[in-house]
């Protein structure tokens, strides 16, 4: 009888020494001296000065005023960077919101400067906003805006983004505890009155939180 080939397959050397680099630094918060690194490692100066730049030129590494390198900030961006079961958990509590409000409802996911609309979900009703599914709008507005830029527990727009428009937005954070996307429910202020859009509010509180990877408001995953 043939033995099955267990043989690793080889790795490619330049994103195994990227890997471990950022292993290293990861154990070491403090911070690691570029000769420290390259011993660990067992590789010469000069190839990991090359290594550390490329990391640093996508702020997966940082060097400090005492030219020790420590882990950068698109780390903890990617780790707490949604998954795509996100979108899929998502897209029924998306379509129940719809249908039991009866406002349009929306899972949005920052990407750079913009928020993509990535489920949304139309009531039955015939006056109600039209948004679409892939869509893109400006991060730094409305009430999502108030839920990404000034870091609000629910975000309320009272026609401030688009005149005669209300929304709520209640974030869905990651594992750091940061906003990774949000819930909005959207609708024309003759539908959705101020004091309608805060019990909303409360209620995207609540199913955010079970969206999160942390709990939010005290309400677990």
């Amino acid at each position: 009888m043939r033995m099955a080939n267990r043989t690793p397959r080889p790795l490619v050397p330049a994103v195994d020494r990227a890997a471990r680099t950022l292993r290293l630094l990861a154990a070491r918060p403090e911070g690691r001296a570029l000769s420290d690194l390259a011993r660990d490692l067992d590789i010469s100066k000069a190839s990991l000065r090359e290594i550390l730049l490329t990391l640093g030129r996508y702020g997966l590494v940082e060097r400090d005023a005492a030219l020790r390198f420590t882990l950068g900030p698109e780390v903890s961006r990617l780790a707490g960077a949604p998954r795509l079961d996100l979108v899929t958990r998502a897209a029924p509590l998306v379509r129940a919101l719809a249908s039991d409000l009866g406002q349009t409802a929306i899972l949005g996911i920052p990407e750079g400067a913009q928020l993509r609309l990535a489920t949304v979900a139309a009531p039955e009703s015939t006056l109600h906003v039209s948004a679409r599914t892939g869509g893109h709008i400006p991060l730094d507005a409305g009430c999502h805006g108030k839920v990404f830029i000034e870091k609000q527990p629910l975000g309320f727009d009272d026609g401030e983004f688009v005149e005669g428009v209300r929304a709520v937005a209640a974030p869905v954070t990651g594992p750091d505890g940061a906003p990774v996307a949000c819930l909005m429910v959207v609708g024309f202020n003759r539908t959705l009155s101020m004091a309608r859009l805060r019990a909303v509010g409360r209620r995207l509180s609540r199913e955010a939180g079970r969206l999160s990877a942390t709990p939010v408001n005290g309400v677990k995953p």
